[in-house]
């Protein structure tokens, strides 16, 4: 694959992330207006894993920190896309912070004992910007 294209898709996963964070953020602040249309069971519901004493941290919740994730993602692969060789670096560390966090997520649903699909796919979208990330660095595109 040429740079260009790896660097397009992880901006639109990018962009995907950021999307769903954003919802995320607002299903945390209305969650007692009305429950989420993921709520699928006792073992899969968003609300659940919203309304859990690990949706916040620091008093604010979890999500938000998501959508500075991927807004600092979205800046540092600019600075990729200009050839800046630093920048490469900065992503490998960044996206690789954003993965053990998706871990500790991952911890803080089994610890709830729910699951919720729309957090999911922001953390596969993490690894799959992380193995992106270790592709460009590795193969030197």
């Amino acid at each position: 694959m040429k740079k260009n294209s790896v660097l397009l898709l992880m901006l639109i996963l990018a962009v995907f992330g950021l999307v769903l964070s954003i919802y995320l953020v607002q299903h945390h602040y209305t969650l007692s207006e009305e429950p989420a249309f993921c709520d699928m069971s006792s073992t899969v519901s968003c609300s659940l894993v919203n309304q859990s004493s690990y949706a916040e941290l620091f008093h604010v919740p979890v999500a938000f920190y998501g959508v500075l994730w991927f807004l600092l993602f979205i800046a540092i692969l600019f600075f990729v896309y200009r050839k800046k060789e630093l920048a490469k670096k900065v992503l490998v560390l960044w996206t690789g912070s954003g993965f053990l966090f998706v871990l500790y997520l991952l911890y803080a649903e089994y610890k709830v004992g729910a699951l919720c699909p729309w957090c999911t796919l922001v953390h596969i979208d993490i690894f799959v910007l992380l193995a992106l990330t270790l592709y460009l660095y590795r193969k030197k595109v």
